[in-house]
């Protein structure tokens, strides 16, 4: 079962995955599990686009597929009130910007590892940013940006949190295509990545997880 997950995560196979989700859950596989198995299915989709075997496109049929088998009865997270959790960690895509494969990826990943999360979704503004930090206090901040030009948006949102003095309550860690050390350095975050398990681990480090 947890090949045919995997492999039908990692060919994009909408009907074989959806199926074998079904069946594992019927037989007793825990939502951690089958989450477990979806993000390895998702690693090697991420290495077949790095050797341009995949494409974009690809990379997007796969986060529409995450968001997918998330709403298949028994899949949800959030029925598993018992759960005890690593930590809270809010994730939304810097405003001006609509790009969501990534973050959605990383979200799963979160989730998977223990994370409760809040997804903010695309375009979130600074101001949104302050607001769940004030109301929901989760412990890290994460801050997706795809487009080149997005780094004084990300800066911007930094800048707010900090001058509503919440800056000591929350780590931030940004990450997407446009990160790098340069921005990572001008914006002002406590972590960046470029890779969705390499930010997981930087969040369980922050946590006291090794």
């Amino acid at each position: 079962m947890k090949n045919d997950i995997i492999r039908a995560m990692e060919e994009l196979n909408e009907e074989l995955l959806f199926h074998t989700i079904r069946e594992a859950l019927q037989q007793g596989k825990t939502v951690y599990d089958i989450q477990n198995n979806l993000n390895l299915g998702l690693e090697l989709v991420g290495k077949k686009y790095e050797t341009g075997e995949y494409y974009i496109a690809d990379l997007i049929v796969a986060g529409e597929l995450i968001k997918q088998t998330l709403k298949i009865e028994g899949m949800s997270f959030h029925t598993l009130n018992d759960r005890k959790y690593l930590g809270k960690v809010a994730v939304g895509t810097v405003f001006e910007d609509i790009h969501d494969v990534g973050k959605d990826i990383f979200i799963s990943m979160l989730n998977s590892a223990g994370f409760e999360t809040i997804d903010l979704g695309v375009d979130v503004s600074a101001e949104k940013f302050v607001q769940v930090i004030k109301e929901e206090k989760p412990d890290i901040i994460g801050i997706s940006g795809v487009l080149s030009m997005m780094g004084a948006n990300i800066k911007r949102i930094i800048d707010c949190i900090d001058e509503s003095n919440l800056r000591s309550q929350v780590k931030i860690i940004v990450g997407g295509a446009s990160v790098n050390n340069k921005l990572f350095e001008y914006v002002g975050a406590d972590s960046f990545t470029m890779d969705a398990s390499e930010g997981v681990n930087i969040c369980k480090s922050w946590m006291g997880i090794q």
